[in-house]
């Protein structure tokens, strides 16, 4: 349980590095090119899922990790061992949609609940940093 533990902490700060580095270039790249307002908002849209994205990859590759070769648990329901079955329900753990036809048993019922509490606060940053741009964007005057 320890382990699971330290891996949850780890991946948290891990997933708050990979948020914080896509958003530095993400914003270096918008100040060097001044990109339109919705160039703007498109460049960000696209930083956010790539961050997102990786960050869920990075979940399913430590629940499958943790199920398959480490037997720290595993997973039920409606699953194979498939590597993009683990990806789904890194997904669905991370947006905290929480579907319930897959269930986790053992210690990475822990890492999951971890997972949503951080996909919580990740899409909350995201919908942060994408929020001026939209503002930017809604405020336009289309008819000038």
């Amino acid at each position: 349980m320890i382990l699971i533990i330290i891996i949850s902490i780890l991946l948290f700060y891990i997933t708050i590095l990979i948020h914080l580095l896509v958003f530095h270039v993400t914003n270096r790249s918008l100040k060097k090119y001044n990109q339109s307002n919705l160039a703007d908002i498109i460049y960000k849209a696209a930083a956010i899922m790539i961050a997102h994205s990786s960050q869920i990859i990075l979940y399913a590759a430590v629940y499958y990790m943790l199920t398959q070769n480490l037997l720290y648990g595993h997973l039920s329901g409606d699953i194979t061992n498939e590597f993009f079955e683990y990806i789904y329900y890194s997904i669905v753990s991370y947006t905290s949609l929480g579907l319930g036809d897959v269930w986790p048993h053992g210690p990475v019922r822990l890492l999951t609940g971890v997972e949503a509490i951080n996909g919580l606060f990740l899409i909350g940053w995201s919908i942060m940093y994408s929020y001026p741009s939209l503002v930017k964007i809604s405020s336009l005057d289309i008819e000038k």
